[in-house]
Parts: structure tokens; C-alpha cells; sequence
């Protein structure tokens, strides 16, 4: 896209113009009328280009603005998959408790979490009985940061007579999810846009399972026996890793739209632990050249990811190399020999190692 020239650069064109009509060089003193006209239209021609830069942007979803802005890109989401983008959601756990029989939890009370000093709620009331201890809590607040793990303690702020004060989350109901980033939206937008539905070709379970809030990516394979699909789910959050709630909810999703007799496997995918190793640099590197170094091979590890032929064709990135690494850490300090770098993919040494069968990358550790 071209850039928007200055009110100064146009003011430039237009006296530029007038002299070339008028045949005379206007000296840079008087004539202030024609200046003061120039003037005028310079900043007019600037509005107007400002306008229809953003047109021009709007016109397709991969430079629309948001409808915060005054852009189109929600109205495209709502075309191409029929929804605004994911709204941050709330947790929901199961908890189990101690108290004794006939106490009862009034609906609305408030618990904070020992692990994020998250508060929670009840809403509906309990009432302890035989065989009976476990009740839901949901979280006041949403995002993945009030995400807990089973195991974790909840305390109940106001003591209730007969209900001891420590709860302990015994299931995910629902996983807390964040809002939905737009460019994760736009991307989706331009997925669809290019998709063709094909009666469940590798393509279309990639499509369904990303229309589900909370999944980064999936990548399906033939599972045996046939007709067998084994579908590797990724999530935004936690290091790629999904939950069981959001395996379960795009299990949900894909059901109601997978052909007749194909039995689908939901998986998670699976990590390799990535370690590489800086030694023998001629120069000590401060905390913030290894912060750099550390956040540079990260984002190259990012980017690497299954290959799944019926889907990426010819795209590939699915390699992660060790030469790849050191031109990333070398761009990092590039006047500085860094030594030896090694790399190892669950402890063996490696110097090219593919990614297959739903596995992903994760930086585990830089040794410097």
C-alpha cells in the first residue's frame, strides 16, 4: 500500500502546478492569495486520501480494520463464519469439600482461589448429604489466567457453621479461555475465504476444529484401522497443550459435521522438549543478550510445525535445523562468535529433526 503523502508534500505539488499554468516562478515571498488557496487544497487532498486509504484497506479482510475503528472485519467474520470473534470466557470447576450432613452452601457465595487469588461462585446452593460433596464454582472473572489445576485449593471467604473452609478442584467443567486476538480472527476469515468443503478431506477437519475458541491449530491423520481419524489438537494457550474441556468441546463441534462412519480420535498433541546449548563465546553476554537470544530461538520455534500434505502442499516448515538456529542466534549478536551450539530434542543430539504425528516444538531450556 502506498503511503500518505504530507499536507507539506502536497502543499509542494500544488504551487509546483500553478507555476507550471501560470509559466513564472513564484518567489517564496507574497502572493499569498495563491499560497493561502494552495494551502487550503493541500490539507483538503490530505482528508481525501486519508479517506480513501481507509477504503481501500477495508475492501478485503486481510487489512480491515476492526468495527472499533470503523472497519469491516467483523462484518467479513460474520459472512465467512457466521460469528464475531470469541469473547473472553469464564472457568467452571468441580470441587469436593467436607461438611456435615443437612449443611448447606448458600447459592452466591464468594471462594478465592490459593493459587491466582481468583474469586469464584457458586450459583447454585448446596446441601451436604451422604455420598454427596462435589458442587461447581465459576469464576467472576474470565480469561486463562484464572485457570486451575486439579488438585488446587479454593477457600471459602465467609465460614459457614458445619462446612470446613478448604475445597479441592476435582474438574474442568469449562476451560477459561482469553478473548479471541483479531489476527487470529482475520487469519480464520482467510481460511475460509480459501475453503472448500470436500465431505471430510484432511482440509475440513482443519477448518472445523479451528472454528473452535480456544484451538491454535489441528492436524489431522489417517488412523488405523480405517476409516480412522486421528486429530491432533493444538490450543492457544498453555504451551499448545489443550485441556480435556476444549478436546471435549471440539469434539462437540466435529461430530455434527463429520461424514457417516468415520470415527474421529481426539488427541492432544504432544511436545518435544527442545534444549540447545551456547558455549565458547568470545565475549560474556549480559541477562539481556541472553533474554534476545532466548526470545529469537523461540520465535523460530514457533513457526515450526507439522507437515500435512493434502493441506500445506508444498509448504513446509515442519524441519527444525540447527544451522536455521545459529543463523537466528547470530543475527542476534552478529559481531560476536557465540562458540559451540548443539541442540538436543528430548535429550539425544540432533541437527535436523521433523516434526510428524501432531508433535510440536518447545524450548525447554538455553544453556550459555
Amino acid at each position: 500500500m502506498n503511503n500518505i503523502p504530507t499536507t507539506e508534500q502536497i502543499y509542494a505539488i500544488i504551487m509546483a502546478d500553478y507555476q507550471n499554468r501560470l509559466g513564472v516562478n513564484l518567489p517564496n515571498w507574497g502572493k499569498y492569495i495563491i499560497r493561502t488557496f494552495a494551502l487550503i487544497n493541500a490539507h483538503l487532498f490530505y482528508l481525501l486520501y486519508i479517506r480513501l486509504s481507509f477504503v481501500y484497506r477495508n475492501i478485503l479482510p486481510d487489512t480491515a480494520d476492526s468495527t472499533e475503528h470503523g472497519g469491516l472485519l467483523q462484518r467479513f467474520g460474520m459472512i465467512y463464519l457466521q460469528r464475531m470473534p470469541y469473547k473472553a470466557t469464564q472457568g467452571v470447576y468441580t470441587v469436593t469439600g467436607t461438611g456435615t450432613n443437612g449443611a448447606t452452601i448458600p447459592a452466591g457465595r464468594m471462594f478465592v482461589a490459593n493459587r491466582n487469588n481468583v474469586n469464584f461462585t457458586n450459583d447454585v446452593s448446596f446441601t451436604f448429604a451422604p455420598g454427596s460433596n462435589e458442587f461447581q464454582l465459576r469464576s467472576l472473572t474470565s480469561g486463562s489466567s484464572t485457570r486451575l489445576n486439579i488438585g488446587d485449593q479454593i477457600q471459602i471467604v465467609s465460614p459457614i457453621g458445619g462446612v470446613e473452609n478448604i475445597f479441592v478442584v476435582t474438574n474442568e467443567v469449562i476451560e477459561p479461555t482469553d478473548a479471541e486476538p483479531l489476527e487470529s480472527y482475520r487469519s480464520k476469515i482467510l481460511t475460509a475465504m480459501r475453503y472448500k468443503s470436500r465431505g471430510g478431506a484432511a482440509s475440513d477437519y482443519r477448518f472445523w476444529a479451528t472454528q473452535v475458541v480456544g484451538v491454535r491449530n489441528a492436524y489431522p491423520y489417517t488412523g488405523t484401522p480405517l476409516p480412522n481419524v486421528n486429530l491432533f489438537i493444538e490450543s492457544e494457550t498453555n504451551d499448545g497443550v489443550p485441556s480435556p474441556a476444549l478436546i471435549n468441546d471440539v469434539q462437540n463441534y466435529i461430530e455434527t459435521r463429520r461424514p457417516l462412519g468415520i470415527i474421529v480420535n481426539y488427541l492432544p498433541v504432544e511436545q518435544r522438549f527442545i534444549e540447545i546449548s551456547i558455549q565458547g563465546s568470545t565475549q560474556a553476554l549480559t541477562p539481556a543478550d541472553k533474554q534476545q537470544i532466548t526470545d529469537a530461538i523461540r520465535n523460530y520455534l514457533d513457526r515450526k510445525r507439522p507437515y500435512i500434505q493434502a493441506i500445506d502442499g508444498s509448504y513446509r516448515n515442519d524441519i527444525i535445523n540447527l544451522n536455521e538456529i545459529i543463523s537466528v542466534v547470530q543475527s542476534v549478536k552478529p559481531s560476536m562468535y557465540l562458540g559451540n551450539i548443539s541442540m538436543t530434542v528430548d535429550g539425544s543430539l540432533h541437527v535436523n529433526y521433523m516434526l510428524d504425528l501432531g508433535n510440536i516444538p518447545y524450548l525447554s531450556n538455553v544453556i550459555f
